[in-house]
């Protein structure tokens, strides 16, 4: 195995720990994934939202923020409850 066949097995295996985290809403654990400095682009954003989410604090800070939001709002709607 080359260097860069090493190098493209582990990119991949972060991607897909990346999303099984995000899956399983582990925000913790997927936070572990983000360097310091990274950064969200957000196309199309909300007025008075951001272009951008900077900084490994501010994106676990705002995804933090969605799983609460998306878990309240999915928990009184129904949704994914077995209709039997």
């Amino acid at each position: 195995m080359t260097d860069l066949d090493s190098e493209r097995t582990r990119n991949l295996e972060t991607v897909r720990k990346f999303f099984d985290l995000m899956h399983r809403k582990d925000i913790e654990a997927w936070g572990d994934l983000w360097a310091e400095d990274g950064r969200i682009l957000v196309f199309y954003p909300p007025a008075g939202f951001g272009n951008s989410i900077d900084g490994k604090a501010a994106i676990l800070a705002a995804f933090r923020i969605l799983r609460f939001a998306a878990d309240s709002h999915l928990s009184g709607s129904g949704f994914g409850r077995d209709r039997r």
